[in-house]
């Protein structure tokens, strides 16, 4: 690069950190009541910290049965129905359940970044009892 008084000059390096898509983070999944009863609708409350560098653009509850995944409910963490404070990192929220037969089913919470990218916490075991 040349100076207006023509004297060649080294082109400036402006150092930034160049920072990859990191997947969004789910931990500390808790439900209101680890027993349901059978064939009842159930509004069971879920909590669970999720965050990432990219925005959250969505977490789901997810309910697990034997014959694949069902979606039970959203958790939310805007400061309403359920959810103590918003922005602070905990969504919360409801998840439907409903259950024909006594067994154990997984709930876990599925969270996914603007960049599309999903995860999913631990799943946590759920009794349904006649």
């Amino acid at each position: 690069m040349a100076s207006r008084c023509g004297t060649r000059t080294a082109r400036p390096a402006i150092p930034f950190p160049v920072v990859a898509a990191s997947p969004p983070r789910v931990s500390d999944v808790a439900l209101a009541a680890s027993v349901v009863p059978l064939a009842l609708r159930v509004r069971l409350g879920v909590t669970a910290r999720a965050g990432d560098d990219c925005r959250l653009a969505r977490a789901t509850v997810e309910m697990h049965a034997g014959r694949g995944c069902r979606r039970a409910g959203k958790p939310r963490d805007d400061g309403k129905d359920g959810d103590a404070v918003a922005g602070d990192g905990i969504s919360a929220g409801w998840a439907a359940i409903r259950a024909a037969v006594p067994a154990t089913v997984q709930e876990r919470v599925v969270v996914r970044n603007a960049a599309r990218t999903v995860v999913t916490s631990t799943p946590l075991p759920l009794v349904v009892t006649p």
